[in-house]
């Protein structure tokens, strides 16, 4: 079996299970919101405040955007594999959404840049994945149709932001990080039950660390999904030590959790 596909059986193969371990520690410091990134409209836009010479990508069929098994309304299961090497940030784009970029990973050396996790689209779009490797930028793009009204929801804002499910698994050397992050993520088309407008509410920055080291940044916008899954993988730990989700909202709230690896 070649390493990328054993890599997307080791993403999908195991089940969701509560942390070993969870207690709203105080969140890490992570870094500051890209608030102009997260502004920006289009591909191109986005993509030159990240850092790609005008804007510009190479399209590559290197990296994948698997066709989701099944689909909740505007809720979408984004699972990204690659063969490329050294890749130290992926953007995901929503081209029709109201916030172009979704989310922006910075990557360490030693995290595997095959990523899953579940957006929002407010209408049937085109989806685009944008890594930086070697420092060039790469992209793939997939439409995706939305069932649903809108990337909100009535109601939403009722709902609470609670702890971080966390099951980090040592598998051939390696650890796989299955998270589930519950918070609404209310987005700016959200509306209550009559119909009146509901303040965005959404995870801006989020860290993963392994032992007090950085395994994953991320920056969100509030495409991601309400209580969104969160796979990754990363090396060099073992047996027997904590992985730590830190994240922080628009509101000013945080919280820690901590899974212990088995």
């Amino acid at each position: 079996m070649n390493t990328f596909m054993s890599r997307r059986i080791f993403m999908q193969g195991m089940v969701l299970m509560p942390a070993f371990f969870t207690t709203p520690l105080r969140a890490q410091n992570a870094a500051s919101w890209n608030k102009a990134a997260f502004a920006a409209k289009g591909f191109s836009e986005v993509m030159r405040i990240l850092g790609a010479p005008n804007g510009v990508v190479t399209e590559t069929s290197a990296i994948q955007i698997a066709e989701p098994d099944t689909t909740e309304g505007v809720k979408i299961r984004l699972d990204i594999t690659t063969r490329l090497s050294q890749v130290d940030q992926v953007a995901i784009l929503v081209e029709k959404n109201p916030t172009t970029l979704t989310a922006w990973f910075q990557l360490p050396a030693g995290t595997d840049p095959n990523l899953l996790t579940h957006i929002k689209v407010a209408e049937t779009s085109v989806v685009m994945v944008a890594m930086r490797s070697e420092g060039k930028w790469w992209a793939a793009r997939r439409t995706f149709t939305s069932i649903g009204g809108g990337c909100g929801g009535a109601g939403e804002g009722t709902l609470q932001a609670g702890s971080t499910l966390i099951r980090p698994v040592m598998r051939e050397g390696r650890t796989l990080v299955r998270s589930r992050i519950t918070h609404p993520m209310i987005s700016q088309l959200a509306r209550d039950a009559a119909g009146k407008p509901i303040a965005p509410w959404f995870i801006q920055t989020l860290r993963a660390s392994h032992q007090g080291r950085t395994v994953l940044d991320a920056q969100f916008s509030t495409a991601i999904a309400r209580d969104a899954s969160l796979n990754f993988v990363f090396s060099g730990a073992k047996t027997g030590d904590r992985v730590q989700i830190a994240w922080s909202d628009n509101r000013g709230e945080s919280r820690s959790d901590e899974g212990i690896i088995v």
